[in-house]
């Protein structure tokens, strides 16, 4: 935990390769020293149909599920470092979010 899902538009690998988009979220994680690296998990899903009826072509969405027990102002800071890794590949036409949900207590896990 914490895992990261990246959501964005298909056509968008003709301008930056997932691998970079995957890294800078990466970087931006660690760069809030909440997590440890190796419990950061980061993982892309490329929508080949969308709508919406803002005027960008490229979306990146970043839905960072975490456990319980950060502050505000961690979550805060933890979605202003994405983003920032984010922007710093200067896309054009695009739009980009980032946000920070809480896991409910029920979440388990298992290694097999």
């Amino acid at each position: 935990m914490p895992h990261c899902v990246l959501e964005y538009n298909a056509a968008l690998v003709e301008q930056v390769s997932v691998d970079d988009l995957l890294e800078n979220v990466f970087e931006g994680m660690v760069a809030a020293e909440l997590f440890a690296s190796k419990d950061i998990k980061v993982r892309a899903h490329a929508f080949a149909n969308h709508l919406s009826g803002a005027s960008y072509q490229n979306f990146i969405n970043v839905n960072v599920f975490l456990l319980p027990g950060r502050t505000v102002a961690q979550k805060q800071a933890l979605t202003e470092l994405v983003l920032a890794g984010l922007e710093s590949l200067q896309i054009p036409s695009m739009e980009m979010s980032v946000q920070a949900i809480e896991l409910e207590a029920s979440y388990v896990k298992a290694f097999t």
